[in-house]
């Protein structure tokens, strides 16, 4: 999955499975959901023709000059293959368009054209002092232009989370929380953006009819079940999605800080958090 706080983790220095009528099948869905998640660094679509808003109203014409629509157009021009996916006139057009424009979280939503630094399909930055939040997706081929367009809707839905990513972290910092309950926080804030993208895929299905051409997003269509049956069954491998992740970034540049540094609060820069 679009790992959360990835991008966010990176930069510290700026301070920051389709569950079936058996558990056995549930847990091989799982196995491939979270890999698969994992692999993107990994609310709803009715069809892009539908008409209909999140809300069952017509959507309404959008502003071609905002600033969300120009994120739009620049990132079609840095990934080529999103072209041609969805309608401008669609409620999943729109409501991409209304994120970035900061209409869920009251701040801009930046497209960044650099690659994941976590070579993964997809990861964000959530917006930290002065710096604005941001999504990157990979250019690379491994990713359908559906699939793109699927890892931008969660990690939209993981941007939303930023106010508790920065909580963990400065918990994690102050010492009031250890490395494993500071990685599994912030493997279950990315399991309810999981939640949120997979409620959103079956209000609003893309347009693809062989969901099976689309990995990435046909497992967003997996259903996850609880977080607990997520953690059990993929305890028996590398651990909830990005735990191992969560955990290294704690040990390598957490742990070094715990009661030595006050953590600093994005809201106590005259530019708020995002909320």
């Amino acid at each position: 999955m679009l790992c959360g706080a990835m991008r966010e983790s990176v930069t510290l220095n700026a301070l920051r499975s389709h569950q079936s009528s058996t558990r056995q099948h549930r847990i091989d869905m799982h196995k491939q959901a979270i890999c698969l998640w994992a692999t993107i660094g990994l609310t709803t679509l009715t069809s892009c023709s539908s008409g209909t808003s999140d809300d069952g109203k017509a959507p309404k014409s959008l502003d071609k000059t905002t600033f969300g629509h120009r994120q739009i157009e620049q990132m079609l021009a840095d990934r080529p293959n999103m072209k041609g996916v969805l309608s401008e006139d669609g409620p999943t057009f729109e409501w991409i368009v209304e994120s970035l424009n900061g209409k869920r979280t009251g701040r801009r939503i930046h497209w960044n054209a650099d690659t994941p630094q976590s070579r993964q399909g997809s990861e964000h930055a959530g917006q930290y002092y002065y710096y604005p939040a941001q999504i990157y997706i990979s250019g690379g081929t491994e990713m359908t232009g559906i699939d793109k367009w699927a890892a931008l809707v969660y990690e939209l839905y993981n941007v939303e989370n930023t106010n508790e990513f920065s909580d963990l972290r400065d918990q994690a910092i102050s010492g009031e929380i250890a490395g494993e309950d500071y990685a599994m926080g912030c493997v279950k804030l990315e399991f309810l953006a999981m939640e949120k993208t997979y409620a959103f895929f079956h209000k609003h299905p893309m347009p693809a009819p062989d969901t099976s051409m689309h990995r990435w997003y046909e497992l967003m269509l997996a259903e996850l079940g609880t977080f607990e049956q997520y953690v059990e069954d993929s305890s028996e491998f590398s651990g909830p999605g990005n735990y191992k992740h969560f955990k290294d970034y704690f040990d390598e540049h957490i742990s070094p800080w715990v009661g030595k540094y006050p953590p600093q609060r994005a809201d106590d820069e005259p530019s708020n958090r995002e909320p």
